[in-house]
């Protein structure tokens, strides 16, 4: 086997491709080589169950034998080497006298393995002569393995076998993984070596000596190249090794794989550096020349692959290459569309498989000769290739095939005169109909009739012509849209069936057709419409305008003229119509007459009149309108107060003519300050009775409308005026009659009321107020001589009080008004809540804090602060921004928590000892007598803070005095005064320890400890 195959990935198992199945063919072969013909039980088990089947020749009945001892004899690999803590085995095989293997088991077969440890072997009957021998040696060294039949020992044992631990081998160990399927030029490439021993089996730790070197370089023209290569290894540390390395310039090279110094198997491999790119004189056309270019009907599919190869002539495994396809119409049956004398080519879909392999795919539609052209551009690709000059033909392009018509085809062929899209109703039209194929090649293979018919209409068959065309004649008498139906057989020809619209003819007048209620009745000054269809003589609907049409009303009648003698000036009226032309065949025809009575409609198209003409119209009496309306009636301007108000409506039409019927819409509202009841009484003789009552005086805005139309002549406003004063009542509203806040101004409008409530218009009344509760308030009233007095104090005591109005000195009732009319409540006095006023900081209490505190580091200070406002009520709530800062030997701010009820529970704790000053504020300004002195202490002492002031001491003699600095601190490093404190020395040689006198578990001092003593 060469060292190219070797390389190949679809190679032997030798090759650098490493899968399951081949790492387990080469551990056979390397133990084939090391042990002759023993047989390895696992590696029989691989082979059995991946080798293919054979034709095997039956064997003939074993008789019955008795076992041999002397006969049988032991297999397997573990008989020469053993590996420690690795399962061992091996099989006995019991044979007869003639030493034939027995195909029966249940011969009685023992092993014994004595040596370095103790082992059990295990032992299975494969109940065909063979048993399978297990056991794993745990210690490395020398073992005695004596298999038996019955007792009596195996010819040569025991057999001696060492146990140790496998080493790499260089042979078998492999190429497992390849980053690359081909070299290129200047590539970086990487690939991973697994180490294994010389059973084949795989390494699970580093520490290998591994290389890889690119030895004997040589250019693309065989001289020598680079020097040699030296490739980088990375240790997995798993029994892999990752290398990786960059190939030269083009040419070859032999890649050598080295463990401890040795070469690993198949190495080293022949690498054949090409360049990145395809080369055109080197790709392949692949295709049946000789079945391509046999000739096919159009619209069939041809096909072909392109297989890409760089410049050794290698497949290419990966895409991504620019082939061009030409596919060009050589030439044209004479008379055929494409016969235009240029080339017409084809489109082509080119598939890139991204395994170098690429599928065209085109469907030649035009009869007439083909070239099939292949080139590609390799200087497009990357550099240049020397004597090529743009694209060029890869091997087996130029191919020609002959693509002939098919059968005529309904979606081919074609129909003259189907773009006449707008004939008209009861013309002739000729249309012509050529037979092509699929793809619009005339052809003469017709094998079914071609008819045409309009939709709803009989079939006409079409003739054939001289020139090979069908021809028929349809005349369409039904006008609209329609659909031309052209059938070859029972199949529509390509865009059938053919939307066309069948124009009217001209207007016939004895076909025309009218509509509308206008027809028959109208009412005065009212335009009344009818609608006028115009027709032809087929009775098809014209769609399109342009007829001229005139009508007009003529009369009254007869009778009228009888009851109009008083008038004869109107004895013929006339009213002349719009005719509007739609632009669709429809006319809208208008009329309005004034004159009541019965007349003749006339309808004329030019000097033709229409079916049924003239026609009976009676004119009734018109609509009410709101521009002739009469008011009649004294309440239209003013009112009273908890009077009945009323005025008429009399009606009549826009003409002034009087409307003697009901019916009419009338709505009469008035908008205010109250909301008046108004009531429309319809008498039924075009006359209306308006009504309207409210308790509350003011100006109101009066609207009516008739039918939705607003009635301008009518007065805009009423006023309503205030009825009698009230005896003994008067009204207050404000907020100052329901709360207040210390320190502020209270606001309260007092009236002079009516006995509906109204405000009396004139001052002069002698009214005061005073509140009454936790202390009393006089009130200030000023007169605003228009019937309200304007009411203020001052509150300063929180709490509840009475809001007392006197008139006279005598207490007068009191209504006092909300926010809306109807929730005023009457009472003697109105109950008002008086709230404290803002907190105000100098006027709040501090709780538990004493102007100069003293407390221990590390515990807290808890106090309150009870919230007040100027006049020193409490304040009850929550809500104010209290703010407590610690400033001195650290800075700390204070746990604040709101109460919710006026109070505030603070915190503040610090674990630095020394004198501080506690700020209080609320929004910045100072708390009562803030800011307070707090001294803080340290607190016990703890030696695991104290230190020792020295950090080494020198060696001691026995009987030495030694004086120890030490600074006492508590538990948050704060210096500790030593009074109280009682220490004591320990010397427990190598070292010395201070201790706290009396504690339970003594502590030593933090750099306490000393030199050896001498």
């Amino acid at each position: 086997m060469s060292r190219r195959e070797l390389m190949s990935p679809v190679s032997s198992p030798r090759g650098l491709v490493d899968t399951p199945r081949n790492r387990r063919a080469r551990a056979a072969t390397i133990l084939s080589k090391i042990e002759g013909d023993t047989v390895h039980p696992w590696l029989d088990q691989e082979h059995n169950r991946h080798k293919k089947s054979v034709f095997k020749p039956e064997k003939k009945q074993a008789k019955e034998a008795v076992a041999s001892v002397e006969h049988s004899r032991v297999e397997g690999y573990a008989l020469r080497g053993l590996v420690t803590g690795q399962e061992a085995t091996f099989l006995v095989v019991i044979c007869d006298e003639d030493g034939e293997q027995l195909s029966r088991g249940g011969d009685k077969v023992a092993v014994k393995v004595r040596g370095a440890s103790k082992c059990e072997a295990r032992i299975a009957d494969k109940k065909d002569g063979t048993y399978v021998v297990r056991f794993t040696p745990s210690v490395s060294g020398m073992y005695e393995i004596v298999p038996s039949i019955g007792g009596v020992q195996l010819p040569g044992a025991p057999f001696k076998a060492k146990a140790g631990s496998l080493r790499t081998a260089a042979y078998a160990s492999t190429v497992v993984e390849v980053g690359f399927a081909q070299v290129y030029a200047r590539q970086d490439c990487e690939l991973t070596i697994q180490a294994r021993d010389q059973s084949g089996i795989e390494r699970t730790s580093g520490g290998d000596v591994v290389a890889v070197e690119i030895l004997n370089i040589k250019d693309d023209s065989g001289e020598a190249g680079a020097a040699e290569i030296v490739g980088e290894i990375k240790d997995l540390r798993n029994g892999t090794y990752k290398a990786s390395f960059e190939t030269p310039d083009l040419g070859t090279g032999d890649l050598a794989i080295t463990v401890n110094g040795k070469h690993i198997e198949g190495s080293p491999f022949l690498l054949e550096i090409g360049s990145h790119d395809t080369r055109a004189q080197t790709s392949l056309l692949l295709v049946d020349r000789d079945a391509f270019c046999e000739p096919c009907n159009a619209g069939v599919q041809k096909g072909f692959a392109i297989q890409a190869c760089d410049q050794f002539g290698r497949p290419r495994l990966t895409g991504g290459d620019k082939f061009i396809v030409e596919v060009i119409q050589a030439s044209s049956p004479a008379g055929s569309s494409s016969a235009s004398g240029s080339s017409a080519s084809v489109p082509v879909t080119v598939s890139d498989a991204s395994n170098g392999k690429y599928s065209v795919s085109f469907t030649p539609e035009f009869a007439g000769t083909y070239v099939v052209r292949v080139l590609y551009d390799e200087g497009a690709a990357g550099a240049p290739v020397p004597g090529t000059d743009g694209p060029c033909e890869i091997e087996g392009s130029g191919l020609e095939f002959e693509v002939v018509p098919g059968d005529a085809h309904p979606r081919g062929c074609t129909c003259d005169g189907v773009d006449n899209l707008e004939p008209t109703a009861g013309s002739e039209i000729v249309y012509r109909v050529y037979p092509r194929d699929e793809y619009g090649n005339e052809t003469t293979k017709i094998h079914d009739d071609i008819m045409l018919h309009f939709e709803g209409d009989q079939s006409v068959v079409a003739v054939a012509e001289r020139d090979g065309s069908f021809q028929a004649t349809l005349k369409p008498l039904r006008a609209g849209k329609v659909q031309l139906n052209v059938m070859l057989g029972d199949r529509h020809i390509a865009g059938s069936p053919f939307p066309v619209t069948v124009r009217p003819a001209g207007s016939d007048p004895a076909q025309c057709t009218v509509s509308g209620a206008g027809l028959e009745n109208a009412f005065a000054g009212e335009l009344t419409h009818f609608t006028l269809q115009a027709r032809d003589e087929y009775g098809n609907e014209l769609w399109f305008g342009g007829e001229t049409f005139t009508a007009w009303l003529q009369g009254p009648s007869a009778e009228d003229r009888r009851k109009s003698l008083a008038k004869p000036l109107n004895l013929d009226v006339r009213y002349d119509a719009s005719v509007t032309d739609g632009q669709d065949g429809t006319y809208d025809v208008a009329y309005r007459a004034e004159k009541v009575g019965d007349y003749e409609l006339y309808i004329m198209h030019g000097d033709r009149k229409l079916p049924d003409c003239p026609y009976d119209v009676r004119v009734e009496p018109g609509l009410p309108s709101a521009d002739t309306v009469i008011l009649q009636g004294d309440n239209l301007a003013k009112g009273v107060a908890g009077a009945r108000n009323w005025f008429v409506l009399i009606m009549r039409d826009r003409h002034c003519n009087p409307v003697k019927r009901g019916g009419a819409d009338v709505r009469v509202s008035l908008e205010g300050p109250s909301d008046p009841e108004v009531t429309v009484s319809d008498a039924d003789d075009g006359s209306y009775l308006a009504t309207y009552s409210t308790t509350v005086s003011g100006t109101y805005a009066l609207s009516i409308e008739i039918d939705g139309a607003v009635v301008e002549i009518a007065p805009t406003e009423i006023e309503v005026v205030a009825a009698q004063a009230h005896p003994d009542l008067c009204e207050v509203e404000g907020d100052g009659a329901h709360k207040a806040v210390s320190g502020h101004v209270a606001s309260v409008t007092l009236r002079d009321v009516d006995v509906y409530g109204n405000v009396r218009s004139e001052g002069g009344a002698h009214f005061r107020v005073e509140l009454l509760g936790p202390a009393r308030v006089d009130a200030k009233v000023t007169d605003k001589h228009d019937g309200t007095y304007a009411v203020e104090y001052i509150p300063t005591r929180a709490g509840e009080y009475e809001f007392r109005v006197l008139r006279k000195g005598s207490p007068t009732g009191l209504r006092v008004r909300g926010e809306h009319r109807e929730q005023a409540r009457e009472m003697s006095h109105a109950a008002v809540h008086v709230s404290p006023g803002p907190t105000t900081a100098q006027q709040c209490d501090v709780q538990g804090l004493a102007t100069d505190t003293s407390v221990t580091a590390g515990s807290s200070v808890q106090f309150s602060i009870v919230a007040r406002d100027l006049h020193r009520n409490e304040r009850g709530q929550g809500g104010d921004a209290f703010s407590a800062r610690l400033c001195g030997a650290s800075v700390s701010d204070a746990v604040v928590n709101d109460g919710g009820d006026g109070t505030y529970e603070l915190s503040v704790s610090t674990d630095r000892a020394g004198v501080y000053l506690l700020l209080l504020e609320l929004d910045g300004m100072p708390v009562a007598d803030s800011p307070y002195r707090m001294q803080v202490t340290p607190s016990k002492v703890d030696l695991a803070k104290s230190s020792c002031m020295w950090s080494v001491m020198a060696p001691l003699s026995v009987e030495q005095r030694a004086s120890i600095p030490i600074q006492l601190c508590d538990r948050f490093g704060n210096a500790c005064s030593p009074a109280g404190v009682a220490l004591r020395a320990e010397c427990s040689p190598p070292e010395m320890a201070v201790v706290l006198v009396g504690d339970a578990a003594p502590s030593p001092v933090q750099g306490g400890s000393a030199g050896p003593a001498g």
